[in-house]
């Protein structure tokens, strides 16, 4: 199978396999064994393959093949990357021995083959105060928070009045903090009352009806944006993925094909818009579990644009779509999503423009696209501080509560900001006019 070729118009084209291979080899990503093998290490991940090279003998070429123990050349039987780059590297060496230039550096035999590994800096005297002081800043900042929502207008009726909104999605997010079951969760809920944060005390069997109310959703979902607000000057850039949450219920089915029933957790998939420095999420999608990423990209574009300027935005190969090109080409965004392997130039465009950058400029592309691991750091940070799953049982009470988890990470990630950027920890009092940000809601 011969290697693909992109075509960019009059007349030249680029081998891509040809490109890759050269990286590699400039790379010195290249290193000979002692018995004449070679290892090629892989630019994006831990991964080496054994290259080696063989006589070519006219007589016996079927036999004496170069050999490689990479997937591609187990399937197609052909030269892949890792053998042309030895290839160039053996050129290289050869065109220094006859003009006299000194020998390529070797890694001594026996000493173990070492690439250096991106450290990043961490401030941690910042990390320290925040930690050690989040969680009375938590319940401050909570309480800030809730007491921006306009109460709706309840009529007068027998029974005992209602607990106000504000109350209830105090105690809502601060239960989910606490990690408690609703029982457990009494005495901290009655310290927030002693210290003002909240006016009454709500049952647990309250807090449980709050959450199983459809309607909570959509203040609890105007809540994210709200809370991300405070670090709108430090995020430009931004990643999108999905994760799931499991549930303590099973869902069951009959399977006719075998005769027997089957089981497995309940979960519900989020989809969110996060940013790459603070890990603040902006945006929030959950919809069908088994619904897909990429239809939940513009939405969450869409979202984000609210509060925050995108000027980039990465995503992994679940998102390739011309449409979501086409989201952030809209909002004079860049996109850094990946392609997948039968991607090509397409009709041009944004798209042609990455997919050319992603091919022959390699390194500039994935220095940007490897932001996107900052997404998986957020959920990361969720599921270790707020637990991988979720307590409720309906699936309405199961949404809202990964929302009001989420809720809590904002406001843990802006007490991270203040102590380490000097941000502001304050929620505004009123809604800002271009964020378009409503809290009132009717019950």
């Amino acid at each position: 199978m011969s290697a693909p070729a992109l075509n960019l118009g009059r007349g030249r084209a680029v081998d891509i396999q040809k490109e890759k291979a050269r990286e590699l080899a400039d790379r010195g990503r290249c290193v000979q064994n002692p018995d004449g093998s070679w290892f090629v290490f892989s630019l994006t991940s831990s991964n080496k393959y054994k290259v080696v090279l063989n006589d070519m003998d006219p007589k016996t070429a079927a036999h004496n093949r170069h050999t490689c123990t990479c997937p591609a050349f187990e399937l197609h039987q052909d030269g892949c990357k890792h053998i042309r780059a030895v290839l160039w590297v053996k050129r290289q060496d050869d065109a220094d021995r006859r003009e006299g230039n000194p020998p390529r550096e070797r890694i001594p035999d026996g000493e173990p083959i070492r690439f250096p590994r991106k450290t990043y800096t961490q401030n941690w005297p910042a990390y320290e105060a925040a930690q050690t002081n989040e969680k009375a800043e938590f319940l401050q900042l909570l309480s800030d928070l809730c007491r921006m929502i306009v109460e709706p207008e309840l009529k007068r009726g027998r029974g005992r009045p209602r607990a106000s909104l504000a109350d209830q999605v105090f105690a809502a997010c601060y239960k989910v903090y606490s990690g408690f079951s609703g029982r457990r969760f009494t005495t901290d809920l009655r310290d927030a009352v002693d210290k003002g944060h909240i006016g009454e005390a709500i049952s647990y069997s309250g807090i449980a009806r709050f959450l199983e109310d459809e309607e909570s959703y959509p203040l609890l979902h105007s809540l994210i944006m709200q809370t991300a607000l405070p670090l709108k000057g430090l995020e430009t850039k931004f990643a999108a993925d999905s994760s799931g949450f499991s549930a303590c219920k099973f869902d069951r089915w009959y399977d006719a094909k075998y005769g027997r029933m089957h089981q497995e957790h309940s979960w519900v998939k989020v989809h969110i818009m996060t940013g790459v420095l603070t890990n603040v999420v902006t945006a929030v999608e959950i919809g069908n579990k088994e619904a897909g990423d990429c239809p939940m990209f513009p939405p969450l574009v869409k979202a984000t644009t609210v509060g925050f300027k995108i000027e980039e935005a990465s995503a992994d190969k679940a998102y390739g779509s011309h449409e979501n090109y086409d989201t952030l080409e809209a909002i004079g965004a860049i996109p850094y999503i990946a392609f997948k392997i039968n991607a090509s130039e397409g009709n041009g465009g944004l798209w042609a423009k990455m997919y050319h950058l992603f091919c022959l400029q390699k390194d500039e592309f994935l220095r940007h696209y490897h932001q996107r691991s900052n997404v998986e750091s957020t959920f990361s940070m969720v599921k270790r501080k707020l637990g991988d799953s979720v307590r409720s049982k309906t699936d309405i009470a199961m949404k809202n509560e990964v929302l009001a988890k989420l809720i809590c990470h904002n406001i843990c990630c802006v007490i991270q900001s203040a102590y380490e950027f000097g941000v502001e920890p304050i929620f505004a009092t009123e809604p800002e006019h271009d964020s378009k940000m409503i809290l009132k809601f009717h019950f």
